[in-house]
């Protein structure tokens, strides 16, 4: 089947597939506008394998013609990470049952006496409804490896020579345990992947926003916001709790700053923090970060209806308030 070509030294690659084996006569564009734009189709078709060879073949050719660091990279390097976590999210939990079935596992554990644990299940899994209304990126939860290192603002790590993501990772998969299935090796490298390029465009968001004006500044600053909310999403996946809780605080923190308090944004970030404190046992940061969520859909609901004015409520007014009771409950 097609695969992403190789990248440079410096450049990440996926080991996925692209897609279906795609005709001859319609190979990947040569233009990284293109590319992105033909990404951006797959993934609203829901074709995530095809997204990514769209993007890693957009941010080759930027890399090929600009270097590693340039600023326009930036958006390129995210929206490739962010089409990798969207699968890897989707391959852990095809139907986002995963903090459901956190649950049911913490509710033997009461049986065995576990009471605490089973406590905390409980309420992630009275969460659950809300967490895929709110976004539908929110990260399913899986056990998996620990936490990629940060790469600090670093150009992602060398591939190897197939382009199959960094070559030190995969080897250190590979011989920690023989027995795994090749799947799970190719979904931790991919992970390493996401998160090097999200660290990589959050340096150069980062950079932007240092050097742009008043207006730029405070865009640049949203997008290394979303740098960090998709670094917690990349360290939920890996089931590292403590950095998915630094991540996604370091985006809110940025949001706060950025976004108006009725921004769905907003109530996203707060209700994935929450999500996280929620697993590692800090119930009451947890309530308190969920109730957050729904004043922000609440706050949202209660401009939609002042808008509309005499005329009929919006639908979304509807959802709003239905998907604050659910985070409530």
């Amino acid at each position: 089947r097609e695969r992403c070509a190789p990248a440079p030294a410096t450049m990440p690659a996926a080991d996925v597939d692209v897609g279906a084996p795609a005709p001859e006569e319609d190979p990947l564009p040569s233009d990284p506008e293109a590319c992105t734009a033909l990404g951006k189709e797959r993934s609203a078709a829901g074709d995530l394998e095809g997204a990514i060879g769209a993007f890693c073949r957009a941010l080759e050719i930027l890399v090929a013609d600009r270097g590693d660091l340039h600023d326009g990279n930036a958006d390129a390097y995210y929206r490739y990470a962010d089409a990798i976590v969207q699968k890897a999210q989707l391959q852990a939990d095809p139907f986002g049952n995963g903090v459901e079935k956190l649950a049911a596992e913490d509710e033997e554990e009461e049986e065995e006496g576990l009471e605490e644990g089973a406590g905390e299940a409980a309420g992630a899994k009275a969460a659950e409804g809300a967490r895929a209304s709110t976004n539908s990126k929110a990260p399913a939860v899986t056990a998996a490896v620990g936490p990629p290192p940060s790469a600090a603002g670093k150009a992602p790590a060398p591939v190897d020579s197939n382009g199959a993501g960094p070559s030190g990772l995969r080897d250190g998969a590979a011989a920690e345990g023989d027995g795994e299935e090749e799947g799970e090796e190719g979904a931790l490298d991919d992970l390493q992947i996401a998160w090097e390029c999200f660290e990589t465009a959050r340096s150069l968001f980062a950079a932007r926003a240092a050097k742009a004006d008043e207006a730029g500044a405070l865009v640049a600053r949203g997008r290394v916001a979303d740098c960090h909310l998709g670094l917690g999403d990349v360290s939920m996946e890996n089931d590292n709790l403590p950095t998915a809780v630094a991540e996604y605080s370091a985006a809110l923190a940025l949001y706060k700053e950025v976004l108006e308090p009725d921004d769905r944004q907003l109530s996203h970030c707060h209700y994935q923090l929450a999500l996280a404190q929620l697993l590692s046992g800090d119930a009451a940061a947890a309530r308190e970060g969920l109730e957050s969520s729904a004043a922000v859909l609440d706050r949202r609901a209660a401009s939609l209806r002042a808008a509309a004015g005499g005329a009929a409520v919006p639908e979304e007014v509807e959802l709003l308030e239905q998907l604050a009771a659910e985070i409530r409950e």
